[in-house]
């Protein structure tokens, strides 16, 4: 992607839910090769970032870091 709308595309939330249902059917299709990554929405991994990242914490505690990585979507 180089051209300046193709870059803001990746903006909206149409164009990952057209990019994951075309991987989801995928299946087999080497010019569609399914993605290695999730995706959900807050309320779902809500109870994730409650239990890992936002629970109390002692003041000795190292730092918590999430890593949100870099998929396979943009490739």
């Amino acid at each position: 992607m180089s051209s300046s709308h193709e870059v803001q595309v990746l903006f909206h939330s149409e164009f990952w839910d057209q990019r994951y249902a075309k991987a989801a059917a995928a299946d087999g299709d080497d010019n569609n090769k399914p993605t290695h990554e999730w995706y959900q929405d807050f309320e779902k991994l809500e109870p994730f970032f409650a239990k890992h990242l936002l629970g109390p914490r002692k003041a000795g505690d190292g730092p918590r870091i999430l890593r949100l990585g870099s998929g396979d979507s943009v490739n």
